[in-house]
C-alpha cells in the first residue's frame, strides 16, 4: 500500500516541475537571469541560475505529501 503513495507523490511531482519548468525559462528569458561561463566556470554554454527553484519545489511537494501520507497512515 506504501508503494502507491510514493508513486503517487512522484507522479504528483513530475506534474508540477512539467507545469514550473517553462515558466521558469521564461522568466529566465525576460530577466537575462543567466549564469555566464567564464575562465572559473566548466560548462561551455549559459544556463539559467532559477533552476534550484524548481528543485525545492519539488522538494517541498514531496515531502509535504509524505508528512500527510504518515499523518493520515498513522506511522
Amino acid at each position: 500500500m506504501n508503494y502507491i503513495f510514493i508513486i503517487l507523490a512522484f507522479v504528483i511531482s513530475v506534474f508540477i516541475a512539467r507545469l514550473i519548468i517553462p515558466r521558469i525559462l521564461m522568466i529566465s528569458l525576460r530577466k537575462k537571469l543567466f549564469d555566464i561561463p567564464d575562465e572559473r566556470k566548466i560548462h561551455k554554454r549559459a544556463y539559467t541560475s532559477l533552476g534550484g527553484r524548481l528543485f525545492l519545489s519539488y522538494d517541498i511537494v514531496l515531502l509535504l505529501y509524505s508528512i500527510g501520507i504518515s499523518y493520515f497512515d498513522g506511522v
